[in-house]
């Protein structure tokens, strides 16, 4: 019991401070008039009047493996009535927040409060939660929220364990995911993803890696622009690990794509 307390309180201390503090900004090393607008205290998703098709068709594709559901659960099967919740937090390659694709997508609170920090990374926690239906099919859930500027996604996603052998501790695994933004009102963003994955277990750890491909589409859905709909079709490479000891399950991941993004997520499992 004494445990669980202390997961709960650790869970509440990510989930209520780590995205008021994650979507960070730096001083500003390129000369880029920011947009400004002081209705929130980070930088939101707002459409500039001057924003192009080609920068919207940028800011479609690198938007599209940071909000992809990543699957830090890996592709050995939770199991049949297991419970699993977990916080991540991943790390961008360097982003190029101040090209117009950003610039002229985002608003801040004053001219010279950035993005992202001055090693131009953006940092983004999830919080996940996944349900195990039978010994090889399970469901899964995915949130996020920056609660200082208007924009967060969600999403769901389903994973099969197409091949599942204890003995030899090696697996295979298919997962169907979708998210989508929430909270903007200039623009709707959604995605589909399929990913394929292998793992072996040895010991307390299970090197994990796959392929994905994703299906991202961006909507304007404002009277400032006159923009086409952009969709991006994009694969993915991933290598991750995780780590089980007891309820405790920790992994790190990597996807290389595009933008590329390094994942940790602490979890508990019940």
């Amino acid at each position: 019991m004494k445990r669980n307390r202390c997961f709960v309180s650790f869970f509440c201390l990510f989930f209520f401070t780590t995205p008021a503090t994650s979507f960070a900004h730096h001083s500003g090393d390129h000369e880029v008039v920011l947009h400004t607008n002081d209705k929130w205290d980070e930088c939101a998703m707002v459409i500039d009047p001057s924003l192009t098709q080609a920068q919207w068709r940028t800011f479609t594709r690198d938007v599209a493996s940071i909000v992809y559901f990543r699957p830090t659960n890996g592709a050995m099967p939770l199991g049949k009535g297991k419970f699993d919740i977990a916080m991540e937090s991943s790390l961008t390659s360097p982003l190029k927040d101040y090209n117009d694709s950003w610039n002229n997508t985002f608003s801040h609170p004053y001219d010279t409060h950035w993005l992202v920090g001055d090693d131009h990374r953006l940092e983004v926690p999830v919080v996940t939660a996944r349900y195990g239906i039978d010994d090889k099919l399970e469901a899964g859930i995915i949130y996020t929220n920056n609660f200082e500027a208007n924009y967060g996604w969600s999403g769901v996603d389903v994973k099969y364990a197409f091949f599942h052998d204890p003995g030899r501790a090696v697996y295979g695994a298919t997962r169907l995911s979708t998210v989508m933004l929430t909270g903007v009102a200039d623009l709707d963003y959604y995605q589909v993803a399929v990913d394929l994955l292998v793992a072996k277990r040895l010991g307390m750890f299970t090197p994990y890696a796959g392929i994905a491909g994703l299906y991202s589409i961006a909507k304007e859905v404002t009277s400032k622009v006159d923009l086409a709909d952009e969709s991006y079709l994009s694969a993915e490479a991933i290598i991750g690990s995780q780590m089980h000891w007891k309820h405790l399950s920790i992994a790190a991941e990597i996807d290389f794509a595009r933008i590329n993004m390094y994942g940790l997520k602490v979890g508990a499992t019940f």
